[in-house]
């Protein structure tokens, strides 16, 4: 994890909520930035200053499709 570029956490990960592993990562010494996606980002408040970026679940899989939707849309331009 040292040299990762990005390290991106939900809400659960290996039993640990997603706020308490980016605080043990700080105080680690990790550096890299550290992005919460979660269906309910508020409840990890008290760890803000762990995370780089806090981000909606629902939001991102929206932002998602709308791109997959633009891409399927090139590629079927391109094609014709």
């Amino acid at each position: 994890v040292k040299d990762a570029y990005a390290i991106l956490v939900d809400g659960n990960i290996n039993g640990k909520s997603g706020g308490e592993f980016a605080k043990r990562a700080r105080v680690d010494g990790i550096k890299a930035p550290i992005i919460l996606v979660s269906s309910d980002p508020e409840r990890y408040e008290e760890y803000r200053e762990y995370f780089t970026e806090m981000h909606h679940k629902e939001r991102i899989v929206k932002n998602l499709e709308s791109l997959l939707n633009r891409i399927e849309k090139l590629n079927t331009t391109q094609k014709a």
